[in-house]
């Protein structure tokens, strides 16, 4: 083809190199071996520059860049972000990657946990699981804000609780305000409301739960910072 273009006053030039080789969907790469070596043929056009051609019968049609293939083989899609974060995990150490996959474990076994849960507590009554949930916060909130005292109304117990926060919670208040109704209204809660205690209920539970961990961080440091004190 190189000889037929000259023939006919087309400056024509031999190139030689690799074939585009075997796209890799997972890591987003060509794999090109010594097999996948290869010549075509590049015509110049004034205005354009140097076009490729491919005139080997085995080799698939150039399909020019912008036509959604480079020399014959499919583009490659952009990048994703989540592909992007797969990849540099994949070359991070193995140590760093043992961790990410353990914490990505844990992460799961964590939302199968919250979705077991809440299939639960939608199979129950709605007044059953709220005494229930109600209840847990009650255990929960032991060390924080004591024991409940014999005779406290749930009303007494959460603003016991609130002032031990430094905002009120609006957690709580739902929380509080559904399991006065069950204990003495007549109307029985309804699916909605069940969902909304649910919600409340957890963000209470990992507000607690963090405020347990703070308290106990503050405990270690005091005694640290009175030792180092002149």
């Amino acid at each position: 083809m190189v000889v037929m273009a000259r023939s006919v006053g087309l400056p024509a030039r031999l190139v030689m190199g690799y074939a585009s080789g075997t796209y890799n969907s997972e890591s987003a790469e060509y794999i090109v071996t010594a097999a996948d070596a290869h010549a075509w043929v590049e015509i110049y056009f004034s205005g354009i520059g140097w076009v490729e051609f491919e005139p080997t019968a085995g080799q698939p049609e150039i399909i020019r860049v912008g036509q959604g293939s480079v020399n014959g083989q499919p583009a490659p899609a952009p990048l994703r972000e989540w592909d992007k974060l797969i990849r540099s995990v994949y070359h991070l150490p193995p140590a760093a990657r043992g961790v990410i996959f353990a914490l990505a474990g844990v992460l799961a076994l964590v939302g199968l946990f919250f979705l077991l849960e809440g299939w639960l507590l939608g199979l129950t009554r709605p007044a059953f699981a709220l005494r229930w949930m109600y209840r847990s916060i009650y255990r929960q909130a032991g060390p924080i804000s004591g024991a409940p005292v014999p005779g406290q109304t749930a009303s007494e117990f959460a603003e016991r609780l609130q002032n031990m926060f430094e905002k009120p919670d609006g957690h709580l208040a739902v929380l509080t305000g559904l399991y006065l109704r069950v204990l003495f209204s007549p109307e029985a809660l309804q699916k909605a409301e069940l969902q909304q205690a649910v919600r409340a209920w957890r963000g209470l539970r990992w507000k607690l739960f963090w405020f347990r961990i703070a308290r106990r961080v503050r405990r270690r440091l005091k005694p640290a910072a009175m030792n180092s004190a002149p």
